[in-house]
């Protein structure tokens, strides 16, 4: 079960008392299984998952991911990644971003993307990692064309936070099938501003003229002491069936990285 709907990130959000008071309720480490995901018709819009129920569904339900953690790695996981069907011309991309849109009026994010035919990779595939808007830090990553295992490979990043109230350490991975994790060229960055997850959602977009179809094998985020498993086939399926409705929130919206 999804819902579309249309809303920019910026735009401020009147909100009740007790929407400001409701609370993430769930604590990493969490995962979403095997996803095949649709694109927005060309236009910019994402999928989410782990938000709070109505009426507070535009705000995020992973919570945990704040000072009290800093020097401890986080990493977010998208395995077995399939862009065969992602359609669109030269540089449309997909992201997937853990976002915070606790305040309802401001959207931080770190996230990390592909962009396929891209101008900045002689026509092959750029990579990227990044906090909100690329300003506040970013590190990439370039493939030649031909290069990119299109129908299998993963994307990671980890994140942590020297001590409370510092910016977020981030260093991003590729892993293209039957090779080993690589980090990305441009090497780790330091985000700023300074930001905390409030609460998270985990969200994957369509953008830069991107359409078609998405499909991956698990996204999931875990501190690094705590990895969790890559579930077998089975009790995936399982999973992708009885948290669907809980886990999946589908919005049209002209997107930021």
């Amino acid at each position: 079960m999804s819902i579309l709907r249309n809303a920019c990130m910026c735009a401020a959000i009147a909100l009740s008392p007790a929407a400001l008071q409701a609370a993430p309720m769930t604590t990493p480490p969490v995962q979403t299984g095997p996803q095949t995901l649709s694109g927005f018709g060309g236009g910019a819009g994402a999928h989410e998952f782990f938000t709070q129920a109505p009426p507070n569904d535009w705000k995020g339900d992973i919570g945990g991911i704040g000072p009290s953690t800093a020097g401890t790695p986080w990493r977010f996981e998208v395995l077995g990644i399939d862009s065969t069907g992602v359609t669109g011309g030269a540089d449309r991309f997909i992201y997937f971003n853990i976002q915070d849109a606790e305040t309802g009026s401001t959207f931080k994010n770190l996230g990390i993307n592909f962009r396929l035919d891209a101008t900045g990779a002689a026509g092959g595939t750029l990579f990227q990692a990044y906090q909100t808007f690329t300003s506040e830090g970013i590190t990439s990553h370039g493939l030649n064309p031909g290069d990119l295992t299109a129908s299998d490979f993963d994307l990671a990043m980890e994140f942590y936070k020297d001590s409370a109230g510092d910016g977020w350490n981030v260093t991003a991975f590729f892993r293209l099938d039957g090779d080993p994790w690589t980090p990305f060229f441009d090497g780790p960055f330091t985000g700023s501003p300074a930001f905390d997850f409030l609460g998270a959602k985990l969200v994957v977009g369509f953008d830069g003229g991107a359409d078609g179809t998405l499909s991956f094998q698990n996204m999931q985020l875990f501190q690094v002491s705590d990895q969790v498993p890559i579930p077998e086939p089975s009790s995936v399926a399982l999973f992708a069936i009885s948290g669907i409705a809980l886990l999946s929130r589908m919005r049209r919206r002209k997107n930021h990285l």
